[in-house]
């Protein structure tokens, strides 16, 4: 999949965040920063879970 910085970082749409759940990261030119954007997305906060 490919998609901009910004588009991963928007966590606004939730239904399509599941499609993130087991996502594996093959290349991550930011230190890990796109893998923590992949996680955000796959892993609902607990005021996104209670919701």
């Amino acid at each position: 999949m490919v998609c901009t910085l910004e588009a991963l970082a928007d966590t606004s749409v939730r239904r399509q965040r599941y499609a993130y759940r087991g996502a594996k990261v093959l290349l991550d030119r930011l230190d890990g920063g796109i893998v923590e954007l992949v996680d955000r997305q796959a892993t609902p906060s607990r005021e996104e879970a209670v919701v």
